[in-house]
């Protein structure tokens, strides 16, 4: 769910192919996101989510499947 969630986010910001997104593919390498693009980015994920999200680390390095489990484990600490 929380993925599916991340994928629809995703076509507010970019124009993407839902079919091709997994788990693995990073928000900038391969969604070639700037930095506008992120940041639009994670407003729509706090906006869809309710919390703030700051993951750890550099986003460029970040795979969508490591963004769901940020917000699944930060959901369960709620």
């Amino acid at each position: 769910m929380v993925m599916e969630k991340l994928i629809e986010a995703l076509d507010c910001v970019v124009s993407v192919d839902g079919s091709e997104i997994t788990s693995d593919t990073l928000l900038r390498k391969d969604l070639e996101l700037n930095s506008i693009d992120t940041a639009t980015y994670l407003a729509e994920l706090e906006d869809i989510f309710h919390m703030e999200i700051e993951p750890e680390g550099d986003l460029e390095d970040i795979s969508l499947g490591q963004l769901a489990e940020y917000i699944t484990g930060k959901k369960a600490a709620v």
